[in-house]
């Protein structure tokens, strides 16, 4: 469970909450001014007081978010603050007991200032997984809106150029097919060797073609098909349900209402994967 998905609550409660649900963790957010997160200056101790906490209740937090992104930033000073929140964001991770670590890949560019805004990101990258490396946590490239990753193949791209074991992808097809760009299964063939995290959430087609977030399972993302794909090829990788109420309460309903139900389409799905 995301804590994007109970904005109404502390992480302490969001992690009872999932172990109510009978999730196997959370993914914890780290950023500012959000309730249901920690603060970027977190210390260790409190971070590792609350994974002791979320293991001792059985959902322990599997992966966190920092929104740290201008690793890719022309201005020096942006860029070394982004990798300087990045970095104890890692160590947070680590004292929380996770397994991984979302990455932002840099702001969007395009045109001319893509190669050199390219090179910087992955230098910053090659940097944090270094620091990865030495505290054993993974990190993972998301797709996502706003940075360089914002396709498949441009994810491939800097996951590729980083080259360091430590670093996979966080597979969102959503997020791909809202920015238009590939669609399943393409999107899982051209990642499949990278992922090590996967995304999950919904969207129905409205009458005029816009796309509408959705509890999972009542929309039209293929997630029979693309879980059976996974498990056909042997995906051992961790997965969120995205559950978005952070940035959509008048969209979505309360978690408490509609994750039992998401859950539970999550769980036929893994159990008899030609449910469609």
């Amino acid at each position: 469970m995301h804590t994007m998905a109970t904005p109404e609550l502390t992480p302490t409660a969001a992690i009872a909450f999932a172990a109510e649900l009978g999730c196997g963790g959370i993914e914890l957010v780290i950023q500012d001014l959000y309730r249901c997160g920690l603060p970027s200056a977190c210390t260790i101790d409190k971070a590792s007081e609350l994974g002791t906490y979320a293991r001792d209740l059985g959902a322990p937090v599997i992966a966190v978010t920092p929104y740290d992104r201008a690793f890719n930033a022309a201005d020096q000073s942006r860029r070394e603050a982004a990798i300087k929140g990045m970095i104890h964001a890692i160590r947070l991770g680590k004292a929380l007991g996770a397994a991984s670590v979302r990455v932002l890949a840099g702001d969007a560019v395009d045109g001319a200032d893509w190669n050199p805004a390219f090179d910087r990101l992955v230098a910053a990258l090659r940097q944090l997984a270094a620091v990865a490396a030495s505290e054993e946590i993974g990190l993972n490239i998301e797709n996502h809106d706003g940075t360089m990753a914002d396709s498949a193949a441009r994810t491939m791209a800097i996951w590729s150029a980083v080259g360091h074991a430590s670093v996979g992808v966080i597979y969102d097809p959503v997020n791909l097919e809202r920015l238009g760009r590939e669609s399943y299964p393409q999107s899982l063939a051209l990642q499949r060797q990278a992922i090590r995290h996967l995304h999950l959430k919904d969207d129905v087609i409205a009458a005029d073609g816009t796309r509408r977030a959705c509890v999972p399972g009542r929309g039209n993302v293929p997630w029979p098909a693309m879980i059976e794909d996974l498990q056909r090829h042997g995906y051992a990788g961790d997965a969120t349900v995205e559950y978005e109420r952070r940035w959509l309460p008048d969209i979505l309903p309360p978690a408490s209402e509609s994750l039992p139900e998401a859950i539970g389409f999550i769980e036929r799905c893994r159990a008899s994967p030609a449910l469609r």
